[in-house]
């Protein structure tokens, strides 16, 4: 059984139990009425009052808030704020802002910043004029820097400021940041922008934010010429990962003085996904990027404010100098990009784009679409597969579509599936270089393995006359104009020795060339040499009448001609055999020229039944067979040493039938005769003429 004194311990040890709970009740109550108060209008005329009748009074400058309390939710809200600076003029404007800020977690030593924050309506003038005053605010650092400067000892073991910012919505932002000693005019009206943050490392610079959305915003930044400051920074660069960015109507200016650089930029549509910038190691990594309805302006070497760019000169290097190729150190990733119905003016200095004429320096592009895929330039490596490229010049060039898929290597290029249509041309095919090194391929294209291969193309010469319009005064390529070329082109080799392989060319559709043989020192023309085995030209009098008209010519050319040929040697040292197929006849030549020190020849022509008649006009004539065989040297025409062996086996003249007429001629040092002994039983004749060789004679 208890007896009283068992019970009265055990009532003293709730004792404390019951304390603690009207602790715990009496701060309840208590942050329930400062609650209460702070979100009351009379709380909050208190609290505003004192917080603003402190910073007037301390600063000098003029401070009004309307309303500022704590939410239901928790978040600080702060709505018409208003200050001035030292001169009367607004500082800073903000209509509304909301922020929930982690409290309770900043208070155990957590992260620093806000979970929150709902902007709507600010206006802020930053201003610089010089570095003595310094901004427009340094009169609020000043009023609240301590006095105390008693150096005091900093603790370098302390851990990093963890800074949490998470979701930002700002809306009719309008901020102007004027530094006069930096020389930054820029102003920053922003309709709507919303982001969400999730890692913020100042640290280590390392920034994580899920989703940017920019829209009707406009943006003017303008650098001024400053002294350039050439001490470094040992500031870190950042590390940008954001998973969606897009922005939406945003007009932007920008304007670089000391480079006479100006852009307008109106991005009506503009996405990217999956993007990680990271400076440090020069990395850029995109998933896709969207560009659509958008405008782009560009102006290098502009005039600003009346300054005209300075010239500068470029020192050409001697050309024995070796060059050694280095990649660039950037690594860049693309996965997918997608510009559609966009447009690019692009102008150096005061130079307009014009109608009908092609100025690089004044380049004006509509409806820009593209698409690529596979964009990268890392680990010394370039590829691109382009799918689709079309656009419309002011000039009147009309790419209507451009694809490929390339690949660059330090051993080789890998250009397929080209595709190019331009206006009335078009080129498909592919290309590859194969080389030891990007280097040598610089310095010695020449031991380049090419392997071309263009199964179609159609080239309109009137295409040159946009780019180069004083080529429309040359009368021939005019006429080259009229008609388009075709054919396809075959090479396999390297440029010191290149195969020509099916390779044919058509003007129109009554001339054509065809050729294969090989071609060596493409790249030196004065070394150039070649191997034609088969040569074909075949063509219609109409065709060759555009050049020159036969009232200009008095004769008549074939109807039909073809020429089939063969060259080999240099163009110093050239032989070639070749015949000559018309209706009016046929002709067929074999010979050797050499000028490379001295000038010697030898030919062989054979005429057969070549119907002069309807060559020269001229019915009284008939046909013609004739062989001439001549050879000769000499330093030069003057001096030359030459045999001249001809034979008309047959020549009607007024139906009358010369046979077997020999005619023959020794030339030495330029001088010399031409002998002819004719008889038959109606015609005795005799040719003795001398003969000199002048190149100066007209």
């Amino acid at each position: 059984m208890d007896t009283p004194e068992n019970k009265k311990p055990k009532t003293r040890n709730y004792l404390w139990l019951r304390r603690a709970l009207r602790i715990l009740l009496g701060v309840i109550i208590f942050l329930f009425f400062v609650i209460l108060f702070v979100r009351s209008p009379w709380g909050q005329s208190i609290i505003v009052n004192r917080a603003v009748n402190y910073f007037s009074e301390k600063t000098g400058a003029k401070v009004a808030i309307d309303r500022l309390f704590i939410t239901f939710d928790g978040d600080v809200q702060l709505d018409g704020l208003y200050l001035g600076d030292t001169k009367g003029d607004t500082l800073v404007y903000s209509k509304s802002v909301e922020a929930n800020i982690p409290l309770w977690n900043i208070v155990r030593g957590g992260a620093v910043g806000v979970d929150a924050l709902d902007w709507d309506g600010l206006r802020a003038n930053i201003v610089r004029k010089d570095s003595v005053s310094g901004f427009n605010f340094q009169f609020i650092i000043d009023v609240f820097a301590p006095n105390d400067t008693t150096t005091v000892a900093t603790n370098t073991s302390s851990t990093p400021l963890d800074l949490v910012i998470g979701h930002l919505n700002f809306s009719n932002i309008d901020l102007v940041f004027d530094d006069a000693v930096a020389g930054i005019d820029s102003r920053f009206i922003i309709g709507e922008l919303e982001a969400g943050i999730e890692i913020t490392n100042v640290e280590d610079m390392i920034f994580k934010v899920s989703n940017i959305a920019l829209s009707n915003s406009n943006i003017k930044f303008i650098q001024k010429p400053v002294p350039t400051d050439t001490r470094t920074s040992d500031l870190a660069f950042p590390k940008l990962s954001i998973e969606n960015l897009a922005l939406d109507n945003i007009v932007a200016y920008y304007e670089s003085q000391p480079e006479n650089i100006i852009a307008n930029v109106a991005l009506s549509e503009f996405s990217a996904e999956a993007s990680i910038i990271n400076l440090a190691d020069s990395s850029f990594d995109f998933k896709t990027i969207n560009l659509k309805n958008s405008k782009i302006s560009l102006i290098t070497e502009a005039e600003v404010n009346g300054i005209a760019p300075k010239n500068v000169t470029v020192t050409k290097g001697s050309s024995n100098e070796t060059y050694i190729f280095e990649w660039p150190q950037i690594k860049l990733n693309v996965k997918a990009i997608n510009l559609e119905n966009n447009t690019l003016d692009y102008r150096l200095g005061k130079a307009k784009p014009e109608k009908a004429v092609f100025n690089p320096n004044a380049i004006l592009v509509s409806n820009l679409t593209l698409k690529a895929t596979d964009i990268s330039l890392m680990d010394e490596k370039v590829t691109l597969d382009l799918e689709q490229l079309n656009f419309h010049e002011i000039s009147g060039l009309h790419i209507k579509q451009l694809a490929l898929k390339f690949k660059a290597t330090n051993q080789n290029i890998r250009l397929d599936r080209f595709v190019f249509k331009m206006n009335n041309n078009n080129i498909s095919g592919y290309a590859h270089l194969d080389y030891s090194s990007i280097s040598n391929l610089i310095a010695h294209p020449e031991l380049t393995k090419v392997d071309l291969n263009l199964p179609s193309f159609r080239i309109s010469i009137a295409e040159i006359f946009k780019f180069q319009p004083e080529l429309k005064d040359n009368a021939y390529l005019n006429i080259w104009s009229e008609k388009e070329f075709t054919g396809r082109v075959r090479a396999l080799g390297t440029l010191a020795s290149i195969e020509i392989t099916n390779t044919k060319v058509n003007w129109g559709s009554n001339t054509q060339i065809s050729a294969n043989g090989t071609l060596q020192n493409v790249n030196n023309p004065e070394t150039l040499q070649f191997d034609i085995p088969q040569f074909l030209v075949e063509t219609k009098q109409s065709d060759i009448m555009q050049f020159r008209g036969e009232k200009d010519l008095g004769i008549s050319l074939p109807e039909n001609i073809q020429l089939v040929a063969q060259f080999n040697g240099s163009l110093q040292d050239i032989s070639t055999k070749a015949k000559l197929k018309s209706s009016q006849g046929n002709v067929t030549l074999a010979g050797t020229y050499n000028n490379t020190n001295n000038i010697a020849y030898e030919v062989s022509i054979a005429i057969d039944n070549y119907k002069l008649n309807e060559f020269l006009n001229n019915s009284q004539f008939g046909g013609l067979n004739l062989t001439i065989k001549s050879k000769g040297s000499g330093t030069n025409i003057n001096t030359l040493d030459a045999t001249l062996d001809a034979t008309i086996s047959k020549f009607q003249l007024n139906n009358y039938d010369i046979k077997g007429l020999n005619i023959h001629g020794t030339i030495e040092n330029g001088q010399g005769r031409v002998l002819s002994k004719y008889k038959d039983a109606n015609l005795n004749a005799t040719l003795d003429a001398f003969v000199v060789l002048d190149s100066m004679a007209p």
